[in-house]
């Protein structure tokens, strides 16, 4: 989990994280980031968003571009003060010009919803495309979720499975369980149920609760064979993640 993520997810209130994982979110010195992270971090926790927000209005003035991003958020879900989708786009889009790849993703996301921003299926594509080139991972699974509806660009379901697995192979849950439909249907390539299985297993073991349930599925449509082959791909993804193997390599 990146501690921009663990930002967030205390805002939306998914999840408490340990403050470890926010520390030098910030671009100041490395004992100042701490500082401020941690400070950041126990005020969220805490619930006291409107001291939250004093403390990452602060950065934000000093051109911090995570900061107004994470002030972004607490405008998006109302924390702190009154939700203001409004408010929370022109955030977004300070950071999104900079070239801030989550605030890319969340303009991209606004367009698609129509939050703050009349709705406009192409510029969603638009931003979700920055943002998903620049490494994104949020932002390739809603970038191949657009070519996989046909949602401001031509559908393409060889082109969304393209952007799902680069989700995936950053280990995002949506794009590990879209890839393992794709597989699992023959959307966009050759019907393979090893690698639908191993898909849907690697977003389940993170809760993802649709993958459970297609990994069960996909479990009883399977012989013990290939189920093994599927287990030996998860360990090989997983040694690839701990740094232990580079899998490209060995292509």
């Amino acid at each position: 989990m990146s501690r921009l993520t663990a930002f967030i997810r205390l805002i939306s209130k998914k999840t408490i994280v340990s403050a470890i994982f926010c520390t030098a979110l910030f671009t100041v010195q490395p004992a100042q980031a701490i500082e401020q992270a941690d400070k950041l971090a126990k005020l969220l926790k805490a619930e006291k968003y409107e001291d939250a927000i004093k403390l990452l209005q602060k950065q934000s003035d000093k051109g911090e571009v995570a900061a107004t991003y994470l002030l972004a958020m607490m405008y998006d879900h109302g924390r702190g003060t009154e939700q203001n989708f409004d408010k929370a786009f022109e955030l977004f889009m300070i950071g999104a010009k900079t070239g801030h790849h989550p605030s890319e993703n969340s303009v991209g996301q606004a367009y698609n919803n129509g939050k703050g921003v009349e709705l406009d299926h192409a510029k969603a594509v638009e931003w979700f495309r920055k943002a998903a080139e620049g490494g994104n991972a949020t932002a390739q699974y809603n970038l191949g979720l657009r070519y996989s509806l046909g949602e401001g660009v031509d559908k393409d379901e060889a082109k969304a499975l393209e952007w799902f697995l680069k989700a995936a192979e950053q280990d995002n849950p949506f794009g590990q369980y879209n890839a393992a439909y794709a597989y699992a249907t023959a959307a966009g390539t050759e019907k393979n149920m090893i690698e639908a299985l191993k898909w849907a297993k690697l977003a389940s073991e993170k809760g993802f609760k649709p993958a459970v349930v297609f990994t069960s599925f996909l479990a009883s449509k399977t012989t013990e064979e290939e189920r093994k082959a599927a287990l030996d791909k998860i360990g090989a993804f997983k040694m690839q993640q701990a740094g232990l193997v580079d899998l490209n390599a060995q292509k």
